[in-house]
């Protein structure tokens, strides 16, 4: 078997460091191909967010003045703000041991002092752009945002988070919210069904403008399947798919259902038209970064990756969903 050569593992990385950032800001700007539903964004550094609403503004003519109506326009303004995030990895001499006994070192190690023929470094650049694709929709959608902290979800504050917060400041108001008065209430196959009619007509009520328009239902994948199964139930009734091969709402054909792997374990759904949530990410490719560094004296290899991303949405007030989050205990999953 060849040896593989940690100081040439490094060299063999530093060669492709172009071709590995440049999948890294594919998938990045891309999401991932995960972010259904969201408008994607490039912006230098953060973005305002603006928005206006009006209220009526018609009214019987002929008055021989102008009578403009007070607080008829209401403009809002978010603030977009992409966070950095990095991965610092260590391949040790002891990894370095076990790097060598691989399938990858045997075949594509052959000539592990030529950073040319070492082929190996592409599977770890492929593998960590991937783990970073992981890493970013768990923060997309679960994050809370602590600088200080050392996870995934530390980075910034996901979807669940700001939803929250714009409850608790009524930017989404009580009437958008499907309240559960029973603390130990859960979803399950026997009232999921119920439950997404609820939300349905919360939805159309809420926001008539947009209760026919295109708009996506997110639930955790557990939700998804009680849902499916509860259909299979309903005189064998099955799933309902638009043109695009998307599951949708056999009674709302207009809303398309995103199972979020990133919500698994809780009864969390909400409904908001299409392209209200953002995925931010930034516009100069020079803040998205790969590279590598040996340490000869501890024979370890440090690869270290820089990105910046936030999701956000345009406007809380088009967003309706649930007070539900942790499933009680006796719940199960």
């Amino acid at each position: 078997m060849a040896s593989v050569d940690l100081s040439a593992l490094d060299a063999s990385l530093k060669t492709r460091k172009e071709k590995g950032e440049g999948l890294m800001v594919k998938k990045m700007t891309d999401g991932w191909g995960k972010v259904e539903g969201f408008k994607k964004l490039r912006v230098i550094d953060s973005i305002v967010l603006g928005s206006m609403t009006f209220a009526s503004l018609a009214q019987p003519g002929a008055k021989g003045a102008f009578n403009p109506k007070a607080n008829a326009l209401k403009v809002a303004a978010r603030i977009g703000k992409v966070r950095p995030a990095k991965i610092d990895l260590l391949i040790t001499e002891v990894e370095r041991l076990q790097l060598e006994a691989t399938y990858f070192a045997e075949v594509e190690g052959t000539n592990g002092r030529d950073p040319e023929n070492f082929m190996f470094a592409d599977h770890i650049y492929e593998h960590v752009v991937e783990q970073a694709g992981v890493d970013t929709l768990k923060a997309v959608w679960r994050g809370d945002l602590n600088p200080a902290g050392t996870n995934a979800v530390d980075i910034c504050d996901g979807i669940v988070t700001l939803i929250d917060a714009d409850i608790a400041s009524d930017d989404i108001p009580e009437t958008a919210i499907l309240a559960h008065a029973d603390p130990d209430f859960f979803i399950e196959e026997d009232n999921i069904i119920a439950e997404i009619k609820a939300l349905v007509k919360l939805f159309r009520s809420q926001l008539p403008a947009y209760a026919y328009g295109p708009a996506t239902l997110f639930m955790a994948p557990e939700r998804a399947s009680e849902y499916e199964f509860a259909l299979e139930a309903l005189n064998g009734q099955v799933n309902t798919y638009n043109s695009f091969s998307q599951m949708i709402l056999y009674f709302a054909k207009n809303i398309k259902i995103e199972a979020v792997i990133d919500l698994a374990g809780t009864d969390f759904m909400a409904i908001t038209p299409d392209g209200n949530l953002l995925y931010l990410t930034d516009r100069d490719a020079k803040k998205v970064s790969l590279d590598s560094d040996y340490n000869k004296r501890d024979r370890s290899v440090a690869m270290m990756a820089d990105w910046h991303f936030a999701p956000n949405y345009f406007r809380a007030d088009l967003i309706v969903t649930n007070d539900l989050r942790v499933r009680p205990v006796e719940a199960g999953v």
